[in-house]
């Protein structure tokens, strides 16, 4: 009982931020810390639709899905599109009444955009992701 003292005293930390370079402005920025930029975007279907955004990355960044929810109301089996944009990443069968967790990485630069087959009320999408800066840009060798 007399051992846990240490375990309440302030103690000092080290954080190290590591640095790499911006292909942007050609210069170096802080590395992202992959548990402080962990995002989310979830999106609720309200009514029939085909297609719906997601999440747009703003300019000059680029997203890296980490896992994603897909839940289906509806009471049949529907396919749902994760598009890129207008670019197909993946088609995935969610059964009737269900809900999928999917860990893949998916590399996202305009947006994430889900169709699906059939939307009932409460047909939902969420993922998680980082944002990273648009890097290693294409220069001309010296």
């Amino acid at each position: 009982m007399g051992d846990d003292f240490e375990d309440r005293m302030a103690q000092m930390r080290v954080i190290e931020h590591r640095m790499q370079k911006d292909g942007i402005m050609e210069g170096v920025e802080l590395e992202l810390d992959p548990i402080r930029s962990l995002k989310s975007a979830y999106l609720s279907a309200t009514a029939s639709a085909t297609a719906d955004l997601v999440y747009t990355p703003p300019t000059n960044k680029v997203l890296v899905t980490k896992n994603f929810t897909l839940t289906n109301r509806v009471a049949a089996p529907v396919l749902i599109t994760i598009r890129d944009g207008a670019v197909d990443l993946d088609v995935i069968t969610v059964a009737a009444s269900d809900s999928v967790v999917i860990e893949r990485n998916y590399r996202v630069a305009t947006s994430i955009i889900c169709l699906c087959s059939a939307w009932l009320t409460g047909t939902s999408y969420s993922f998680s992701f980082w944002e990273y800066p648009l890097t290693n840009r294409n220069v001309t060798p010296p």
